[in-house]
């Protein structure tokens, strides 16, 4: 009996050490999945900071840009236009005034010539009673006048004052007086306002290739920062534009009076004092998002010279800031390794919460918040392959830009929210227009871009205008009792297929600038 009992006793022996190995196994093997999951969840952290960080940048840059673009598209059309028609000191001061009070986005343009004299106007400086003011400097006399306007445009008052600042001290002739191209100046205290900001300058040569004047365009740092800070970094991110010299020129709104007060003759305040120390940092050269920490923030930066400015956009924020997921994924895992059998469900359910808003983040990268069309980098993106497309087919494009006429009128006597009102019945009215194949943006401000598919190169001028009535019709139609509302449209068309969409765009806007001038609430075709 003893014998034949043994083999019972190691058959049970071996299932019991079978069943621990195979429960060892089991356990080893959800202890890998939690390890395995736990490293994918790192990685998918660092994906999910890269990617908003990324989003961020992007769309700061963007905002940068419009402004940037302002300031060098006007410093280099007034230089253009005094070496074609060298107008008088008083047809320049007009001209000016009309450009500074058509574009929000400029803050100063000033034309200073060699005796030290120069021509500049700025708006107003609160409390002045005036909209608009121009200065003009006489270097006869040492003295300058100053001319008061109201929102009409129509002089209110003089003043004379004794010569304070000359031309060559505006802050901008020492650094453009020896290029050939537009330059930017340092970021500074600029003594024609007393505020800080850069200079976007360029020369003008007369016949003998002597300096005949130059020309400075200035952009309000303030709004600016305002339009940074309206982007999505959580309660507690904060965006700061460096200059080269990681000098502060803007910030977080409730350090906005602190860094326009820091401005000297050298520039804004040292980033260090304002505790900006990241393991990770960029040059202005460096396009590339350079994520890094700064204590237990999260950082990243950009630099912008790709825009043709030697400055860095630098962002900080906590986790639960730039990403609330993350934090409910860090808590997570912890238990997951205290309870194995959870993870796989866990897993899931965070990175279902992860994942969702950084696909909302990727889909507001494509679409203006405002009007729902595409935004300008998106429309960018996807329009060479229409344009490919169409003339594959047999067809063509025409690229329409369109302006709002008096749109800034309206934005004046019934504010803000009337305008975006506007822009949003602008954008529907646009959205309900496009056919399949036709991209519409919103360009920037009060301007839109439509890219239209033709079947042949008959309809296009035609097409433009039912575009250009469709949108006046929907504002005029919100706003019937506003004097001047319309829309003026230009357009041009792709003839070969491979034209770059920037190069269709920029011929479309000068046939509506060049147009615009003759009469508002028209479509104008360009020539080639």
């Amino acid at each position: 009996m003893i014998a034949r009992s043994q083999p019972r006793r190691r058959t049970r022996r071996h299932t019991f050490v079978i069943g621990l190995l195979l429960a060892d196994l089991v356990l080893l093997a959800h202890l890998a999945v939690a390890i395995w999951t736990g490293g994918v969840a790192r990685e998918g952290v660092e994906t999910a900071l890269a990617e908003a960080f990324a989003y961020v940048a992007e769309s700061s840059t963007a905002q940068v840009a419009e402004y940037v673009e302002a300031s060098e598209q006007t410093t280099d059309a007034v230089a253009r236009w005094i070496d074609r028609d060298s107008p008088t000191r008083e047809e320049i001061a007009d001209r000016l005034l009309v450009i500074v009070a058509a574009d929000s986005r400029l803050r100063v343009i000033a034309v200073a010539y060699p005796d030290d004299s120069f021509v500049a106007v700025v708006p107003a400086w609160e409390g002045s009673g005036y909209a608009y003011v121009t200065a003009t400097a006489d270097a006869t006399d040492g003295s300058y006048v100053l001319t008061g306007y109201n929102m009409d445009l129509e002089p209110i008052a003089d003043e004379s004052y004794d010569w304070a600042v000359g031309g060559t001290e505006l802050g901008f002739w020492e650094a453009a007086a020896p290029s050939y191209e537009l330059v930017w100046t340092q970021p500074a205290l600029r003594p024609i306002t007393g505020v800080g900001g850069a200079w976007a300058a360029q020369r003008v040569l007369d016949d003998d290739g002597e300096i005949e004047a130059i020309v400075g365009t200035d952009f309000p740092l303030e709004s600016l920062q305002e339009d940074l800070n309206a982007l999505p970094l959580g309660s507690d991110g904060e965006i700061f534009l460096l200059d080269g010299d990681r000098r502060v020129m803007t910030g977080p709104t409730e350090l906005g009076e602190r860094i326009a007060a820091g401005f000297d003759e050298d520039g804004g305040l040292s980033s260090a004092g304002f505790g900006l120390d990241p393991s990770e940092r960029a040059t202005p050269y460096d396009i590339a998002v350079q994520i890094g920490t700064d204590g237990d923030l999260h950082t990243a930066e950009r630099g912008l010279n790709d825009l043709g400015v030697p400055w860095i956009l630098h962002f900080r924020a906590t986790d639960s800031s730039l990403a609330p997921g993350i934090v409910h994924l860090a808590t997570v895992f912890r238990w997951v390794t205290a309870g194995m059998f959870l993870v796989l469900l866990l897993a899931a359910i965070v990175y279902a919460i992860i994942w969702k808003p950084l696909r909302q983040m990727r889909s507001a990268a494509y679409e203006d918040g405002l009007t729902r069309l595409l935004t300008r980098r998106r429309f960018t993106h996807l329009a060479p392959q229409v344009i490919a497309n169409a003339h594959r087919e047999g067809g063509h494009v025409c690229v329409v830009v369109l302006d709002l006429d008096n749109f800034k009128a309206l934005n004046d006597a019934r504010g803000h929210k009337a305008g975006d009102a506007g822009l949003e019945a602008v954008g529907k009215a646009l959205r309900n227009h496009a056919r399949g194949p036709d991209l519409v943006a919103r360009w920037g401000g009060d301007e839109f871009v439509a890219l239209l598919a033709m079947p042949d190169d008959t309809l296009g001028v035609a097409a433009m205008e039912r575009l250009r009535d469709t949108a006046e019709d929907a504002l005029v139609t919100l706003f019937p009792d506003v004097p001047g509302l319309g829309v003026t449209a230009g357009g041009t068309r792709s003839l070969t297929g491979r034209e770059a969409i920037e190069e269709l765009v920029r011929e479309a806007d000068q046939a509506l600038v060049e147009g615009k001038r003759r009469a508002k609430s028209h479509s104008y075709a360009a020539t080639r």
